[in-house]
């Protein structure tokens, strides 16, 4: 049952359980809130979330998540464990069962990094040493990081014949050949995977002798999931907490080259896609993430991507970009000053790819299509304040009205029909239909919807071409690139950002059918005043419009 605490204590922040019930606000590295267990007027509830820890100063309480649960909800222990389990995505009577073997399975990868450590420096370790030598990190930093090696050849019985045949599968670091079990990391330089507590929980293999994959990293298993662990977390902390700052890297060797120049709040996230998880934990021991990368295009994009995953905890890290071709260990090799300089020029990561992105592509098509894609990364940003500063600065260094109303006399013209109150509500639906991220949530919107509803004709093309891309390619951004509509699409768009797209598209789908059948209904009492004298028709007139009628009550028209 312990691992089944651990796994839900890792996954669970305790300050953001916490602030589902308490209004906390956050001090440096703790949040202070008034006690939801006695009555006070002064805030002494502490959340500490680096401890993982709760303590109220005024009545005592004190304890982590699970005894938060405990009594909060007046539970016992194994309900509070079953309860934050299935808030955590944990299957709590599988997990139950799994204890003992995540136990040994920890056991077997301790052993076998000591056994690594123990042959990096004796003969059959002798390249690998050399090789790290060579690279200028000391013997210092590589007992400090725990580097080692498994040479080929080398029989593990004497440590595998304690464990099961199961744990040695789950581990997946062995394959069998043979009657064997064959190390999968034989003769590369081994690079120790460690929770945030410091336990060996999986390992990185690098090749020295120019053989593919130039790593070879330990599968996911029960005791390591790749996207919810940062590298050299465990050491990195409490730099983190005392500086309230957290370097990300991509590779090992940057991590062990910082730390050894004197970064010591540093991390990497393994060369993976970065996670909301990995954000999350960053969260929890810094205010102040700082992304690094190589300042060519495969760094900005893989940069572009971080945005995401820390938009979805209400943070925007800071990005330091390198020269062209350098990362962090290669350049604090050569200059350090230089490195520094680029750390110090650090800049915030959302504002920097506007100012990047603006500057991409001549058409102003191209840019609108930009200017969208940036801010659908805003989407998720839980704090509306914020999200709507970076809105108007980002739509500032677009500055796309500006360009709009000097492109030239077409889009002059564009814009003074834009001022047409009486049809805003289908400019609003289309830019927002185009705001929602989700191509089915688009075609749920837009159902029932006919083309006739649009009175103006180039607004109509635009749905009909909407319509058409959601029934053929799915992909309706593509017509921001459209040489018929997409002009005046991108226009449309960069007018307007919304905060809910779906609301103001629910809304004035809303008023786009009233004012169709308002205007059909206009429609039809001209043509009832001039039939008087044939009262067929004038019956059938009448009928249509008390059916009109009745369909207009319908409608309570919102402002969106």
């Amino acid at each position: 049952m312990n691992d089944v605490r651990d796994a839900i204590l890792d996954r669970i922040d305790i300050a953001d359980y916490i602030s589902q019930y308490v209004d906390l606000k956050r001090y440096g590295s703790y949040y202070k809130g008034l006690c939801p267990f006695h009555n006070e007027k002064t805030p002494s509830f502490i959340v500490t979330p680096s401890k993982r820890l709760f303590h109220c100063f005024g009545c005592g309480a004190a304890g982590n998540l699970i005894t938060f649960v405990m009594k909060y909800n007046n539970l016992s222990y194994v309900d509070a464990l079953r309860m934050l389990a299935a808030k955590a995505g944990i299957d709590f009577e599988k997990t139950e069962k799994l204890d003992k073997s995540l136990v040994f399975l920890k056991q077997l990868h301790l052993e076998i990094h000591r056994l690594s450590q123990n042959y990096l420096f004796g003969e059959a370790g002798k390249i690998c040493l050399e090789y790290i030598l060579r690279r200028g990190f000391s013997e210092l930093e590589i007992g400090e990081f725990g580097l080692g090696v498994i040479p080929k050849g080398v029989n593990l019985d004497p440590i595998l014949k304690k464990y099961s045949i199961d744990v040695i599968k789950k581990s997946g670091l062995f394959y069998y050949k043979e009657g064997k079990n064959i190390f999968k990391m034989a003769g590369r330089l081994l690079f120790p995977i460690k929770d945030q507590f410091g336990e060996v929980i999986a390992f990185s293999g690098r090749d020295l002798v120019g053989e593919e994959p130039k790593y070879i990293n330990s599968p996911e298993t029960p005791i390591f999931k790749k996207g919810s662990i940062l590298y050299n977390l465990d050491k990195a902390k409490e730099y983190a907490l005392s500086q309230k700052s957290l370097f990300v890297v991509e590779g090992y060797f940057d991590v062990i080259r910082m730390w050894s120049k004197g970064y010591k709040n540093v991390v990497s996230s393994m060369g993976t896609a970065f996670t909301t998880e990995q954000a999350m934990l960053i969260k929890r021991y810094a205010e102040n993430p700082i992304v690094v990368f190589d300042g060519d295009q495969a760094g900005i994009n893989a940069a572009y991507k971080t945005i995401e995953p820390f938009t979805a905890i209400n943070t925007i890290p800071e990005v330091a970009f390198l020269p062209k071709g350098e990362d962090p260990d290669s350049l604090l090799l050569k200059d350090k000053e230089m490195f520094d300089n680029c750390i110090s020029n650090r800049k915030d990561l959302l504002i920097l790819m506007a100012e990047i992105y603006s500057k991409k592509g001549g058409s102003l098509s191209v840019r609108a299509s930009n200017f969208k894609s940036l801010i659908k990364k805003l989407d998720n940003f839980p704090e509306a304040n914020l999200k709507n500063i970076y809105l108007n600065r980002i739509k500032e260094i677009f500055n796309l009205d500006f360009e709009i109303i000097n492109e030239n006399k077409k889009i002059k013209k564009l814009q003074n029909n834009q001022k047409s109150i009486k049809y805003i509500y289908e400019d609003d639906f289309l830019s927002a239909i185009m705001q929602i991220n989700d191509e089915e949530v688009v075609s749920g919107v837009i159902e029932g919807i006919e083309k006739e509803y649009f009175l103006q004709q180039d607004r109509r093309r635009i749905f009909e071409k909407i319509v058409d891309n959601l029934n053929n390619s799915g992909n309706i951004d593509a017509l921001f690139n459209d040489e018929e509509v997409g002009e005046l699409l991108s226009y449309l768009v960069s007018c307007k950002v919304f905060e809910e797209p779906y609301r103001v598209a629910i809304i004035n789908k809303e008023k786009l059918v009233y004012n169709y059948k308002s205007n059909e209904l206009r429609k039809l009492r001209d043509e009832l005043s001039k039939c008087a004298d044939d009262t067929l028709k004038s019956l059938d007139i009448l009928k249509k419009i008390d059916k009109l009628t009745k369909d207009l009550s319908k409608y309570n028209i919102l402002e969106a």
